[in-house]
C-alpha cells in the first residue's frame, strides 16, 4: 500500500464518483479504478458499493476513510514538525544550570525562547558545574550554565555575566547594621557555613582563594551541598556564609547581605556547549547573549 492509494481512495469517497475523482486528481479513470481495486484486494474487502449511484462507502469503507484522513493529516503535521526542527523553530533542548543560574540566566533564556520560539520545549536540569561538563561530554545535555571555564577540546564556552561575592549574616549579628563593606578579619571568630568541595569544585576553589588572599583561615562549622541550605542555616543563627550577589534576589527574612572589602575575586557564569553540536537549537541559545 502506498500513500497515493489513500489519496485516490479519499478522492473517490468524497466525490462519490470515479470519473469526478479522476478529474480532480488529473488522471484517467481506468488507472484510478485499477488502483482502487489493488487497494481493496490488499485489504481483502470492498470499500465501495458500486451498485448504486452515486457510489457509496461500505461500513468498512467509512471507517477506512476516517482513518485515512487522520493518517494523512498526521503525516502532514510530522513533515511540518520535522522541517521546523531542522530550522530550529521546534524541538526540545536539555539545559543544565548551577545554583546562581536560576536568578538571571535561566529566566532570561526561558522568557526569550517562549516569546520567539513557543514550540521549543526546554528541559531544565539543576546540576553543579562538574557534572554539567561531564554530561556535556556524554551528550546527555546540550547546554550548560556553568561557573567555570573548562579547557577541554570538546567544550566551547562564552562568558555571559560576572558577579561579586557578598557576606551573609543573621540579622542579630553584631555587624548586621554596619553600612559599609565588612573586612573578613572582623569575622575571624565567626563560624562559617560553606559548600563541600564535591558539590562544586570550582566554586569551592574560588571561596578558598578569597580566604587565602585575605590571610584568614575560617572556622568552618558546617559544610553543605548547596547555598540554599547555607542561607537557611544562617537564618537559623548557625553561622555566616559567602554567596554570589545574585542570591540577594531571594530577599529572605532574618538575614542580611553585606559587601566584603578588599576582595577582587568574582564568579564568572558562562554558557557551555559541545563544539561538534549539530542541534540548531543550541545556536539559538548562544545567540541570545
Amino acid at each position: 500500500m502506498e500513500l497515493r492509494h489513500l489519496k485516490y481512495f479519499i478522492a473517490v469517497a468524497e466525490e462519490q464518483s470515479f470519473s469526478k475523482a479522476a478529474k480532480r486528481l488529473n488522471i484517467a479513470q481506468p488507472p484510478l479504478s485499477y488502483q482502487i481495486n489493488i487497494l481493496e484486494n490488499e485489504l481483502n474487502l470492498k470499500l465501495f458499493n458500486r451498485n448504486v449511484r452515486p457510489i457509496e462507502l461500505t461500513l468498512a469503507g467509512k471507517y477506512f476513510y476516517q482513518k485515512s484522513l487522520e493518517l494523512l493529516s498526521s503525516l502532514h503535521n510530522y513533515c511540518e514538525e520535522t522541517f521546523k526542527i531542522s530550522t530550529g523553530e521546534s524541538g526540545s533542548l536539555k539545559i543544565a544550570f548551577s545554583g546562581n543560574g536560576i536568578f538571571y540566566t535561566i529566566p532570561f533564556i526561558v522568557n526569550k525562547m517562549h516569546l520567539k520560539y513557543p514550540l521549543i520545549k526546554l528541559d531544565l536540569i539543576p546540576l553543579n558545574t562538574h557534572d554539567q561538563i561531564k554530561y556535556l561530554i556524554e551528550n546527555f545535555i546540550e547546554i550548560g550554565i556553568i561557573c567555570a571555564l573548562p579547557t577541554l577540546n570538546e567544550i566551547e564556552t562564552k562568558i555571559i555575566c560576572e558577579e561579586n561575592f557578598l557576606l551573609v549574616l543573621p540579622k542579630s549579628h553584631k555587624l548586621a547594621k554596619i553600612n559599609k563593606p565588612i573586612d573578613l578579619h572582623d569575622l575571624k571568630q565567626d563560624k562559617f557555613i560553606l559548600t563541600k568541595k564535591d558539590a562544586g569544585e570550582h566554586y569551592y576553589n574560588v571561596i578558598e582563594k578569597i580566604f587565602l588572599n585575605a590571610s584568614l583561615k575560617p572556622i568552618v562549622i558546617q559544610e553543605v551541598y548547596d547555598l540554599y541550605t547555607a542561607l537557611a542555616l544562617v537564618k537559623a543563627n548557625a553561622g555566616v556564609t559567602i554567596v554570589p550577589e545574585s542570591f540577594k534576589k531571594l530577599s529572605l527574612n532574618g538575614i542580611v547581605f553585606k559587601k566584603i572589602s578588599n576582595i577582587n575575586e568574582k564568579l564568572f557564569t558562562a554558557i557551555a556547549w559541545r563544539k561538534d553540536s549539530k542541534n540548531p537549537l543550541v545556536k539559538l541559545i548562544i545567540d541570545l547573549f
